[in-house]
């Protein structure tokens, strides 16, 4: 992952360059008010971390709400099956 800071006046523009285990590269522009980016920045160093970081932990944070939303979904629309009985530890252990 890279990042570049580019300054336009009073605005700040953050690119971010992420590359996932498949190599796609994504790249996103934020286009914020400075003073934004710098009360951010300090905020993730009194965290001991890093803007990057936080960034990344909250892409993570709405994939895994979407993640969750659409399994509950599967499980409320998979509702309607039944086995019909109780499996024993044996049978549900049982490897064919």
């Amino acid at each position: 992952m890279s990042a570049t800071v580019t300054t336009c006046g009073n605005l700040v523009f953050f690119k971010l360059l992420l590359r996932f285990h498949t190599e796609l590269v994504y790249t996103i522009l934020v286009r914020q008010d400075k003073s934004d980016i710098e009360l951010a920045r300090e905020e993730a160093q009194s965290q001991n971390t890093t803007l990057r970081e936080r960034f990344r932990d909250w892409l993570k944070w709405i994939a895994g709400r979407i993640r969750a939303r659409k399994y509950w979904a599967l499980m409320k629309k998979l509702r309607y099956a039944d086995a019909g009985r109780k499996f024993t530890r044996d049978e549900m252990n049982e490897r064919r």
